[in-house]
């Protein structure tokens, strides 16, 4: 029974926060959700669902708590490898300057990533870069552009110049 509840929960959350929940491991999800339910003393998922359906900030809570902030500059080194030697070439062949968008850009490392590859292959040529993210909070970090030596230690040190 509980199972048939989380799946219709899922269900009517996806299409509520407007993000698959089906390509989240159940398990993870289930343990978050039920730290969620605890802490605001909700004993099913129907009744958790009429909370985000009434609360905004509960529904915030739950998006923040879904949402998976992994970000690091250059991650997925062989994508990036295809971005610097076939597609932003085959790009530039015009001279529209490029508009790129980063969904779900976390902390930002990844479109400031891309930003770095376009300085370093086309100078000072204007592009245009949007970062989004569904969390409000991790996108404000991305517009602060501070990033912890960790975070960075897979850029040339030239270019944090």
């Amino acid at each position: 029974m509980e199972q048939l509840e989380f799946a219709e929960f899922k269900q009517k959350a996806s299409h509520l926060v407007g993000i698959d929940l089906d390509s989240y491991k159940s398990q993870q999800m289930d343990r978050r959700l039920h730290s969620l339910m605890s802490l605001w003393e909700v004993t099913s998922y129907e009744e958790y669902y009429r909370v985000l359906l009434t609360n905004p900030v509960r529904l915030k809570e739950f998006i923040d708590r879904l949402t998976i902030n992994v970000s690091e500059f250059f991650r997925n080194s062989d994508r990036f490898d295809a971005l610097g030697d076939t597609i932003i070439p085959e790009l530039l062949t015009k001279d529209a300057p490029l508009r790129i968008w980063s969904a779900g850009c976390s902390n930002g490392a990844e479109p400031y990533s891309v930003a770095i590859m376009l300085r370093e292959m086309t100078g000072t040529r204007p592009h245009y870069i949007l970062g989004t993210d569904i969390d409000a909070r991790i996108l404000h970090k991305a517009a602060a552009a501070v990033f912890p030596p960790n975070e960075v230690r897979s850029v040339k040190p030239a270019l944090l110049e």
